[in-house]
């Protein structure tokens, strides 16, 4: 008796649609790749952008508002400053000098805080204990 005779058959590598099928997969894979990095790229610049900006535009410790107020016995300086960076400031202080009719600088007065939270806005009241103060100027706000 003979055997049947039996049907070889090719490796699947040496077969047409195996390689058609594998070409699409590759394509697919790069235009995927290739879109994923610009987009990242474009997003980081524009991150990097609005961060830039934002600086820019504000002081990490911005002066708010501030107004000179009398009380019965005492004049003062309040206002507002706000921490405009993700971190807090365990100390600030905001530096004022204070002057006569003349423009003579007659003393200086301070206020200071501890802990100002990011994003947080300080009501600072600084106090004045001459006579003959005019106006005043903020010197300097800082903070570590």
């Amino acid at each position: 008796m003979e055997e049947p005779k039996s049907k070889t058959r090719k490796p699947l590598w040496k077969r047409w649609w195996f390689w058609v099928l594998a070409v699409f997969i590759l394509i697919g894979i790069a235009a995927n790749s290739s879109e994923t990095n610009i987009t990242n790229t474009t997003n980081t610049s524009n991150q990097t952008t609005q961060k830039i900006a934002q600086k820019e535009t504000k002081p990490d410790l911005e002066v708010l508002n501030h107004t000179f107020k009398q009380d019965g016995f005492n004049g003062y300086i309040t206002g507002q400053i706000k921490n405009n960076t993700d971190k807090t400031f365990s100390y600030v202080q905001v530096e004022i000098n204070l002057y006569d009719k003349n423009g003579q600088q007659v003393g200086s007065t301070i206020d200071n805080i501890n802990n100002l939270e990011p994003g947080k806005t300080w009501n600072f009241k600084a106090i004045i204990l001459e006579d003959n103060v005019h106006s005043y100027k903020i010197v300097n706000v800082s903070g570590f």
